[in-house]
């Protein structure tokens, strides 16, 4: 009886004992290597035709712009008082029209059209835009303007970099997640693209991560939606840190970990 008795309080203890072992790793670490953020696009308005005056019956033409560097949405604004206002559009500056023609009819007006450059420009390799402005008047001069309001170069490439995680505290295996947003503007060649870099310092040389399943890639207009990634602590580097890099657009990114304590 007495042994049986022991063996029972072996067991007990033996279990109490794995128990508590287990629950040294129960809680759960959790830190962002990129914190959420969301991208803001960058503005900028070009000059067509600058504001002038034009005399009755007189024309006046503006410079030739090159807009292959921009993409998207882009809002077209033009001022006539009497008369017309021409944009004109084309793969080169001889061929102007070519792509597509917006007119604005005064008088005394302002008026505006969204215009997706993606579309004008299609397969072309560049893609050129000149206003010109009429005044219909017989007698008296008029006022006119136009310029182009643009987002986000299509030659964008930009880089975040998240700030190093110290992951002394973690156990074993963890996991890394990914969410990539949508593409701002709806790029269609829209590429993000997140990589895990380690260092055994966090002011220390940062090399990135090769052995993980694969970085994390949104392409095309779409999101990324949410990626785990399995990484294992206390190989090769003390810290950690994300680097989220994108061409052609702008998207928010999160990157975190999660792992044991």
């Amino acid at each position: 009886m007495k042994r049986m008795i022991i063996s029972a309080m072996i067991v007990v203890c033996f279990a109490l004992g794995a128990n508590a072992a287990l629950d040294t790793y129960a809680l759960t670490q959790h830190d962002q290597v990129l914190a959420a953020q969301a991208t803001t696009l960058n503005q900028e308005a070009i000059t067509l035709l600058a504001p002038q005056v034009i005399d009755a019956a007189g024309a006046v033409v503006g410079d030739t712009n090159t807009v292959t560097a921009y993409k998207g949405k882009a809002l077209l604004v033009a001022g006539i008082e009497t008369g017309t206002v021409t944009v004109l559009w084309g793969r080169t500056a001889a061929t102007l029209g070519t792509l597509g023609t917006n007119t604005f009819s005064g008088p005394a007006t302002i008026e505006g059209v969204e215009v997706d450059l993606d579309t004008l420009m299609g397969t072309n390799a560049a893609m050129f835009v000149r206003a010109s402005a009429t005044n219909s008047a017989a007698a008296g001069s008029n006022s006119f303007a136009c310029g182009l309001i643009v987002l986000t170069p299509r030659t964008a490439l930009q880089t975040i970099t998240g700030s190093a995680v110290d992951t002394m505290t973690y156990k074993g295996y963890g996991t890394i997640i990914v969410s990539i947003g949508t593409p701002l503007t709806g790029a269609t060649n829209f590429s993000g693209t997140v990589s895990v870099q380690r260092a055994a310092a966090s002011t220390g040389t940062w090399a990135t991560v090769t052995n993980l399943t694969g970085t994390v890639t949104a392409t095309g207009n779409t999101a990324g939606a949410v990626t785990r990634l399995p990484y294992e602590f206390g190989v090769g580097g003390r810290y950690i840190r994300a680097v989220f890099t994108t061409t052609n657009d702008a998207a928010p990114v999160c990157v975190s970990v999660n792992s044991f304590k």
